[in-house]
């Protein structure tokens, strides 16, 4: 065998062995949107849903789309009237304290956690492509 493709054989186990940061970073990714997933299901899944408006608006493609945009549904005045575009730095504010940012909104439910509000944005991300 040719030295250099014993060397790239090489490159290749020590690489497996050490755990590749590649692979290793995909797999805390899909981590974090299945934990984010069931942070759904359990803390936003009594008022929305990914399709369907429930008493909040469908989530399915959030993350991008401005606040209070979706014509199938009656938002407050002030969040229609927000300006607000729903990034993930504006989603964790959102998630934090609501009536913070959009003063007057009818959403009232909080996320305390970075943790639970980081694997939630990252879900509505995924579902947002």
């Amino acid at each position: 065998m040719k030295p250099i493709v014993v060397l790239a054989w090489l490159c290749l186990a020590v690489t497996l062995a050490a755990g590749s940061p590649v692979l290793d970073e995909d797999a805390s990714a899909a981590a974090s949107v299945q934990r984010g997933r069931m942070q759904f299901m359990f803390r936003c899944g009594g008022c929305h849903a990914l399709d369907v408006n429930r008493t909040g608006p469908a989530l399915r493609g959030v993350v991008g789309r401005p606040a209070g945009s979706l014509g199938t549904f009656g938002y407050s005045s002030s969040l229609a009237h927000s300006g607000v575009v729903w990034s993930e730095q504006m989603l964790d504010q959102w998630l934090t304290a609501p009536s913070r940012l959009v003063p007057g909104t009818r959403m009232t439910v909080t996320v305390k956690s970075a943790e639970d509000r980081h694997t939630l944005i990252a879900y509505l991300r995924s579902v947002s492509r």
